[in-house]
């Protein structure tokens, strides 16, 4: 029912509405790449709060005087931190890179840092493909997502060739001609971004907790239909939302700036996880309180549409494809984390061992989102739910613990037979 209203919703919007995507979410890097002979040139966008991780230094209290004062070590480490090439195990094979200009940027009132690098082939033009292996911030920053798009289009807009992150730092690049949009490819992109969007996951598994979690008087084998269904309905308004604002941020209805909206989105996990521990609304509101948070988590998924170009039955194509690309991981996600909280779900103060940490981790990422302050516990959270996998295999290993504490830490005490059997005699 949620991918139909999801489709519906995005044949409507998508298809009549009369903007074009132009985000990209707060916190990634934007690469656009443009080849011309022999030469094939970067421009960069990185928001400066995350770029100070890697220097090691505030880059955001006076901007253009930080990036002045790190030109050495900026230029140093795009240097050594880009490497192009036909192949990525070969240095002979891989193209010396320049660092044209580092410069303030700005994009949604966010301060960048706008580089301008060029690479020159060693041996002609440059090949149709070849490829992009990129090292700066995800090195450091376990979480951040690289964006690669392409002009090659005549009227200057870009395709979207993939992501970068530290578990997968190089990417296959094929500039021969405009990539085709079609549904397969973004729902690719879709099941990336969900897969990769840590805050995404978490806020979905304290969905599954919080039916999980819920009380209820019938008996067990009723328990269990009742908690499919409620997921089922708070997954399904929480779609409904998403699709909404998606289609409209995608179709140019709507464009809140992206910072907000991605501290906003923070904020729906940290009231969703005191909601899991200590209920803030009744129940019967909560596929309400679902399709209201989907609202804003749909104009963070709107992210990954930023660098494309695309009017008409293009932007159609993408969004419908990025939208049911989503639901397949949202879907898969459901799958995997849903079944070990239901088993945690038999222990009733289990519910504070998942919704404390997934509290911190909120707050800490509004922190991030606001002040700029780096999130200490980053790698962590991306190694424990950087995937749905990872989280669901975690949460299994919770709920073992659990069932242990529980059947041993309820065992009666031997002490007493022991003295009624001393009476005895």
């Amino acid at each position: 029912m949620g991918l139909v209203f999801a489709c519906l919703v995005t044949l409507i919007v998508a298809a009549f509405g009369p903007g074009v995507a132009q985000a990209h979410p707060t916190g990634t890097t934007l690469l656009t790449v443009t080849r011309s002979g022999g030469t094939v040139s970067f421009d960069v966008l990185i928001p400066l709060d995350k770029l100070g991780v890697a220097v090691g230094k505030n880059m955001t209290d006076h901007p253009a005087d930080a990036i002045a004062e790190q030109t050495p070590a900026l230029r140093d480490m795009f240097t050594n931190g880009v490497q192009l090439g036909v192949s990525t195990g070969n240095a002979d094979d891989r193209w010396p890179v320049t660092v044209e200009t580092l410069e303030l940027g700005n994009f949604e009132g966010a301060d960048q840092l706008h580089a301008h690098l060029t690479a020159l082939s060693k041996s002609g033009p440059i090949p149709d493909t070849f490829v992009l292996t990129y090292h700066v911030l995800v090195d450091v920053l376990a979480n951040h997502d690289v964006y690669v798009a392409a002009k090659t289009k005549s009227d200057g807009s870009a395709d979207l060739l993939g992501t970068i992150s530290k578990r997968h730092p190089s990417l296959v690049m094929t500039l021969a001609r405009p990539t085709a949009i079609d549904v397969r490819s973004m729902i690719g992109h879709g099941l990336n971004h969900f897969r990769t969007g840590t805050d995404y996951i978490v806020f979905l598994a304290l969905i599954a907790g919080s039916t999980a979690f819920a009380r209820s008087t019938v008996f067990a084998g009723s328990r269990k239909r009742r908690r499919v269904v409620d997921l089922a309905y708070r997954t399904t308004a929480f779609t409904i939302g998403h699709s909404i604002s998606l289609a409209l941020a995608a179709g140019g209805v709507l464009s809140p700036p992206s910072k907000p909206i991605e501290t906003g989105i923070a904020i729906t996990v940290l009231l969703s996880a005191v909601h899991l521990a200590r209920p803030i609304a009744p129940k019967r509101s909560e596929p309400v309180m679902a399709l209201l948070f989907g609202l804003i988590h749909g104009f963070g998924f709107v992210g990954t549409l930023g660098a494309l170009g695309l009017r008409g039955s293009e932007l159609f194509i993408a969004t419908l494809g990025f939208n049911i690309g989503i639901e397949i991981a949202q879907l898969g996600a459901d799958l995997i984390i849903a079944p070990p909280l239901w088993w945690l779900a038999r222990s009733p103060a289990a519910r504070y061992v998942v919704a404390f940490p997934a509290a911190v981790v909120a707050v800490g990422w509004i922190v991030e989102r606001t002040v700029g302050v780096v999130n200490p516990l980053e790698s962590l959270v991306a190694f424990v739910a950087g995937v749905p996998e990872r989280l669901g295999l975690a949460l299994l290993a919770l709920a073992g613990i659990v069932a242990i504490v529980r059947r041993y830490g309820r065992r009666p005490s031997v002490l007493p037979s022991i003295r009624r059997q001393s009476d005895l005699a």
